[in-house]
């Protein structure tokens, strides 16, 4: 449920939408790094399991100052606790990151969404995990095909359909399959209206 209720969430209209940060350039974010990884170097440390690397990206959410003198620092902690949520295999977690990212800063969030999953996908074979990471495509799959946005339905599915396979799941397999031809019909369909 939960992931379902971010999938309807990440595509919404923010209160930053109209004012949107630029992404702080190498030079401050190398700065603001140094800084973090200082003030968090013990938990860095001590952070071992997953549970661990979780807990550890939810304090640094925790010191977000979310004001614009703290911009550089901001998103500095946001990519450093959305890297230790992939490592963490939150997939939950990461999207909740990468919305509070796209929210505020000028950042691509379908870009930055498909590369999450298929970091996330990354992991280790684990059934509930790769099965969960399938839904969540799936699901953006259809709201981004519902939005006219065919090139990011399609990403989605194709992630869906390659986790189908390492599952090795007949019913997720015929669903690609379903949904692939759903796409070709809907694109075929809104290039004839754009044509006339």
């Amino acid at each position: 449920l939960r992931c379902c209720v971010l999938v309807a969430c990440l595509w919404c209209g923010t209160a930053w939408a109209s004012a949107k940060i630029p992404v702080p350039n190498a030079a401050e974010q190398k700065a603001a790094l140094a800084t973090v990884k200082e003030v968090f170097k013990t938990e860095l440390a001590a952070a071992k399991s997953s549970a661990q690397f979780a807990d550890v990206a939810e304090r640094m959410l925790g010191n977000l100052q979310n004001d614009e003198s703290s911009a550089v620092n901001d998103y500095v902690l946001l990519t450093q606790a959305h890297a230790l949520a992939v490592k963490a295999l939150r997939p939950t977690l990461s999207l909740q990151i990468v919305q509070r990212i796209c929210e505020r800063f000028d950042v691509d969030q379908h870009e930055l969404t498909i590369q999450t999953l298929k970091d996330l996908a990354k992991g280790p074979t684990d059934k509930d995990h790769h099965k969960q990471l399938a839904d969540l495509s799936f699901k953006m799959s259809l709201e981004h095909q519902r939005a006219d946005r065919i090139e990011a339905a399609s990403q989605h599915l194709e992630l869906a359909d390659a986790l189908a396979r390492r599952l090795k799941s007949s019913d997720m397999l015929k669903l690609a399959t379903s949904r692939r031809a759903e796409i070709t019909e809907y694109k075929k369909l809104v290039e004839s209206v754009a044509a006339a």
